[in-house]
C-alpha cells in the first residue's frame, strides 16, 4: 500500500534513491514513477517534495551527493597528518561514496542536466579539487613531496579512485580465474595502488 509522507523523512528517502539510480546510469536511469514505486509512496507526494519534478530532483541530487563527499573527505584529512594517509582514507571510501568522473562532467556539458544542475556540477568538482590540491600543496610545503603540478596530481588521484571504486564491480562481472588476481578489499587495492603511485615502477639503482 502506498502512503502520502508529506512531513517525514520521504524527501531525503527520495534524494538517497534518486543518487543511488543516478550513479547506477546516470540521468536517464532517474525515472519519478519508479522512485514512487520503490518508495511506496504516492506522486502528489513525490511532487510535494519536488514539484519541479525531475530537473529539480537532479539538483537535490548532485548537491546532497557533493555535500556527503566533501564531508567525507574533510573528515579523513582531519583525521589524518601525512599526505599518504590522508589520500588513503579518501581512497577507502569512494565505494561508498565515490567522487565525480568524466561521465558525470560529460553529463553536464552535454546539457543532459538542466542549467542549475550544471552549475552544481561544477561546483562540486571545483570544491573537490580545491581541498584535495590543498592536501598536496601542503605535503609540497612539509616536504613529504617534491614540487609537483597539484591539479596533475590531482587529475591522477582521482583516476586510482576510480579503480577502487570498481574494484567489487570488475571482482563480480570478470571470469573468476582473471578476477582472482586483483586483491579482495577496496582497503588492499587502495594501499597497493598508492604504493605503486608513490615509489614508482622504476628500478632503483643499488651500487
Amino acid at each position: 500500500m502506498k502512503s502520502d509522507l508529506r512531513t517525514t523523512d520521504t524527501k531525503e528517502r527520495v534524494i538517497a534513491e534518486a543518487l543511488r539510480l543516478y550513479q547506477l546510469g546516470g540521468y536517464s536511469y532517474l525515472n519519478m514513477d519508479h522512485i514512487a514505486r520503490t518508495l511506496k509512496i504516492t506522486r502528489p507526494a513525490l511532487y510535494f517534495h519536488f514539484p519541479g519534478g525531475k530537473d529539480q530532483l537532479i539538483i537535490e541530487v548532485i548537491k546532497s551527493w557533493g555535500e556527503e563527499v566533501i564531508k567525507q573527505v574533510e573528515t579523513a584529512i582531519r583525521e589524518n597528518e601525512d599526505v599518504r594517509t590522508r589520500l588513503k582514507h579518501i581512497m577507502y571510501g569512494v565505494t561508498l561514496l565515490p567522487l565525480p568522473d568524466d561521465k558525470e562532467i560529460a553529463q553536464a556539458q552535454l546539457c543532459h542536466l538542466n542549467q542549475q544542475a550544471q552549475e552544481q556540477m561544477h561546483l562540486f568538482i571545483i570544491s573537490i579539487n580545491r581541498i584535495i590540491t590543498g592536501v598536496i600543496e601542503e605535503g609540497i610545503c612539509k616536504g613529504e613531496l617534491r614540487q609537483v603540478d597539484p591539479n596533475i596530481v590531482f587529475i591522477s588521484f582521482t583516476g586510482l579512485c576510480h579503480q577502487v571504486e570498481k574494484l567489487p564491480v570488475i571482482r563480480q562481472l570478470l571470469p573468476q580465474e582473471f578476477a582472482n588476481k586483483f586483491p579482495d578489499t577496496v582497503e588492499e587495492l587502495a594501499d597497493k595502488l598508492l604504493e605503486l603511485w608513490f615509489e614508482g615502477i622504476i628500478a632503483r639503482c643499488t651500487t
